[in-house]
C-alpha cells in the first residue's frame, strides 16, 4: 500500500515531465517519419553533397546567435512564483514582448543586410549564388520572427503545460515534410529550396502555440494591483546569463557541421549529418522533459524537497538516457539505411553512433543538475561554464576535426561538456540544498514550539 500510495505522488509530481516526454514519444513517429522522409527527398534530388549542404542551411539558426538571449526566462520564473492573475506577470509580459520584439526587428535586419552583402555563404563555407544568399536570409528571418513567440512556450512551460507545447511543436515536421514534397513536385535540384521549405516548419509550429497561449491569457484575470518598484522583475538580472548560455551553447554545439564544412571532407559532414538526423529528436526528449524540472524546482521552498526532487530526477533521467543510447547504437544504422536509400556515398562508421550514444548518456546525467542551478546563483555559474565550454570545444573540434573527422568534432563536445559543465554542476548541485531553509518533521516542529512557549 506504502508503495502504491509512493507510485502516484511521484506520478503526480512528475505527471508533466512524464506527460511531456511522453507527448515527445508520441510525436517522434509523426515526426521522426517526416524528417526521414523529408531528408529521402532532398537526397534524391540533390544527392549526397546537396544533403550536406541542405542540412548545414536548416541549422543555421541553431550556429548563429538568433534567440531572446534569455529575457523570455524572467516569464518563467515570474508565472512559477506568482501565477497568471498577478499585476507582476502582466508587467512582465509586457516588458518582454517589448524587448523580443525589438531583438526581433533587429535580427532581421542583420538576415537581410548580411544576403544583401553576399555575407551568409562564405560565414557557412557553401556554395555561393543569389538562391543560397536568399535562402540563408529566409532561413535565419523565420527564426527572428519566432523569437517574440518564443514567450509562448516560456508561458506554458511555468504553467505546467509542457505536454500540450509538445504537441504542438510536433506540427512543425509534418509541415515541413508537406513543403519539402511541394518543391519535389517542381524537380527542383538546388538544396536551397529545400532548406527554404524544411526550415519553414517550426515557425508555422510557433505561430500555432502562440495561439494557444494567447487563449489561454485571456481567461486569466486582468490585474487590478499596481507593481511597485520592489515588486518589479529585474529582467536584466535573468536574461544576462541567460544571454550568455543561449549565446555559448548553440555556438559550441552547433559548430560542429561548419567546423567539418571547412576542415574536413564532404563525406563527413554527411556522415555526421545522417546521424544526426536520429540523435536531434532523441536529444529533444531529454530537453523537453528536462525544462520541466525548472518550475519544479523555482516552487520547492525547503532543502528538503529539493532533494528529494533532484534524486527522483537522476533516477528518471539515468534509465531514460540509458535506453535512449541504446536505441540509437542498435537501431540507428536500421533508420540512416533507410535515408540514405541506395546512394553509396552516404554512410556513417558504427563509431560515428557509440559517440552520439555516448552524448546521449551525458546530457541525460547532466539534465537534472542543469535545471536544478537555474535559480540566480546557478545561473552565473552555467553562463560562466558555457563560455568556457566554447572556448574549449571549438578549438578542439577544429584539430580533432581535421584529423578524425565526424567521430572528432563529437569527441570533442564529450570532453568540453565533461569538464566546463558536467564537473561544475556536480559539485555545485549540494552546495544549493543549503541555500533553501530546512523542512523540519513533525516531531521537530512540536519541539521547535515547545521549547518557544517554555
Amino acid at each position: 500500500m506504502f508503495k502504491l500510495v509512493s507510485t502516484r505522488r511521484l506520478v503526480g509530481q512528475f505527471g508533466d515531465l512524464l506527460g511531456s516526454m511522453g507527448a515527445r514519444v508520441l510525436v517522434l513517429p509523426v515526426s521522426g517519419v517526416a524528417t526521414i522522409l523529408g531528408s529521402r527527398i532532398v537526397v534524391e534530388a540533390t544527392g549526397a553533397e546537396g544533403f550536406a549542404w541542405f542540412s548545414l542551411v536548416i541549422s543555421l539558426p541553431l550556429l548563429i546567435p538568433i534567440s531572446d538571449f534569455g529575457i523570455g526566462a524572467a516569464l518563467t520564473d515570474v508565472v512559477a512564483t506568482d501565477g497568471l492573475n498577478s499585476p507582476r506577470f502582466w508587467s512582465t509580459l509586457k516588458k518582454v514582448l517589448s524587448l523580443l520584439a525589438s531583438i526581433s526587428g533587429f535580427a532581421t535586419l542583420i538576415a537581410v543586410g548580411m544576403a544583401v552583402f553576399g555575407l551568409w555563404s562564405p560565414l557557412l563555407g557553401v556554395p555561393g549564388g543569389p538562391l543560397m544568399e536568399l535562402a540563408c536570409a529566409a532561413v535565419a528571418l523565420f527564426a527572428a520572427v519566432g523569437i517574440p513567440l518564443g514567450a509562448a512556450q516560456r508561458i506554458l512551460l511555468s504553467l505546467g503545460k509542457q505536454t500540450l507545447s509538445t504537441l504542438v511543436l510536433g506540427f512543425g515536421g509534418v509541415w515541413s515534410l508537406s513543403a519539402t514534397w511541394v518543391v519535389s513536385l517542381f524537380e527542383a535540384s538546388d538544396f536551397a529550396l529545400y532548406a527554404l521549405a524544411y526550415a519553414s516548419g517550426p515557425l508555422v509550429a510557433q505561430i500555432l502555440l502562440g495561439i494557444v497561449a494567447t487563449r489561454i491569457l485571456r481567461k486569466a484575470r486582468p490585474p487590478l494591483g499596481v507593481v511597485g518598484k520592489k515588486g518589479k522583475v529585474r529582467v536584466h538580472m535573468v536574461a544576462v546569463p541567460m544571454a550568455i548560455i543561449t549565446l555559448s551553447l548553440p555556438l559550441a554545439y552547433q559548430s560542429d557541421r561548419t567546423v567539418l564544412a571547412h576542415v574536413s571532407s564532404m563525406d563527413q559532414l554527411a556522415s555526421y549529418s545522417l546521424v544526426g538526423l536520429i540523435y536531434t529528436p532523441l536529444l529533444s526528449i531529454l530537453s523537453v522533459g528536462g525544462q520541466t524540472l525548472w518550475p519544479m524546482f523555482m516552487t520547492q521552498k525547503e532543502s528538503n524537497g529539493v532533494r528529494k526532487l533532484y534524486w527522483h530526477g537522476i533516477a528518471i533521467f539515468a534509465i531514460l538516457g540509458i535506453v535512449l543510447a541504446s536505441g540509437l547504437i542498435v537501431l540507428g544504422p536500421a533508420i540512416t539505411h533507410i535515408v540514405k536509400g541506395n546512394d553509396a556515398n552516404l554512410s556513417s562508421p558504427i563509431s560515428t553512433y557509440i559517440l552520439f550514444g555516448m552524448l546521449l548518456l551525458l546530457f541525460a546525467a547532466h539534465t537534472t543538475n542543469g535545471m536544478l542551478l537555474m535559480d540566480e546563483r546557478g545561473r552565473k555559474l552555467q553562463a560562466v561554464g558555457s563560455v568556457a565550454l566554447l572556448v574549449v570545444k571549438v578549438p578542439l573540434s577544429i584539430y580533432l576535426g581535421s584529423h578524425f573527422g565526424a567521430e572528432g568534432v563529437i569527441a570533442s563536445t564529450i570532453v568540453a561538456v565533461t569538464l566546463c559543465l558536467f564537473i561544475p554542476a556536480c559539485v555545485a548541485a549540494p552546495r544549493y540544498w543549503q541555500r533553501r531553509p530546512v523542512e523540519l518533521t513533525d516531531q521537530a516542529k512540536t519541539s521547535a514550539t515547545e521549547k518557544f512557549a517554555r
